[in-house]
């Protein structure tokens, strides 16, 4: 993967981030990439928040292919059980706890990194 061009546009309309798969809100300042690989040109859109967790949690480290959305997102849910056992093992282990959905879990790996 080639990365071309690198935008911080302000959204004129709903875009879906390709990490998190969550909306990019209109009037919401996010990172949209013109990239090609293997010889196919396409747009990579996404939050900010969503670059700046990838790039703290060392995502694009040893990934020449670049970090799909499914790579994102196991990354984020490992990274939530990592805290939880670290930082919350009593509420993590206890018979109550149950899995936020994806994009709470998301918030709460953000917030634990100030991101």
């Amino acid at each position: 993967m080639q990365t071309l061009l690198i935008e911080k546009p302000r959204a004129k309309k709903q875009h879906k981030c390709d990490f998190c798969g969550l909306i990019i809100e209109i009037g919401e300042v996010y990172e949209r990439q013109k990239n090609v690989s293997e010889g196919t040109l396409y747009t990579w859109k996404s939050h900010l928040s969503c670059n700046k967790i990838a790039a703290k949690l060392e995502m694009f480290d040893n990934c020449d292919e670049g970090v799909t959305g499914e790579d994102f997102k196991e990354y984020i849910r490992e990274e939530y059980q990592n805290i939880m056992q670290s930082k919350f093992n009593d509420i993590y282990e206890s018979k109550e706890f149950h899995f936020p959905i994806f994009a709470d879990q998301l918030n709460f790996v953000k917030t634990q990194h100030v991101c």
